[in-house]
């Protein structure tokens, strides 16, 4: 991960002569990435735990995710029901 934000931060150097928008660019073209590996390593942290606080909370997380997918399934059936009888 380094040798690449080393090779993108030459790239945006190479592009343009204010040093500021370089790295300004340069950050937004890593953020996405390094989210993603933060927010692996916190997953990862959840192997750390006791195996029952571990298993609770994927529970918890399970029910939240599904709770928080019905409402977004509930307009979806409300228009295929709408069309389908039009």
């Amino acid at each position: 991960m380094v040798l690449k934000d080393a090779v993108l931060l030459a790239h945006e150097l190479t592009d343009t002569e204010d040093i500021h928008a370089a790295r300004a660019r340069y950050e937004a073209r890593r953020k996405q990435r390094v989210e993603w590996v933060i927010g692996k390593a916190r997953r990862d942290n959840m192997r750390r735990l006791p195996r029952p606080i571990r298993n609770a909370l994927r529970v918890w997380r399970t029910k939240a995710l599904r709770k928080s997918l019905r409402t977004l399934k509930a307009p979806i059936r409300h228009l295929m029901m709408t069309y389908s009888t039009g």
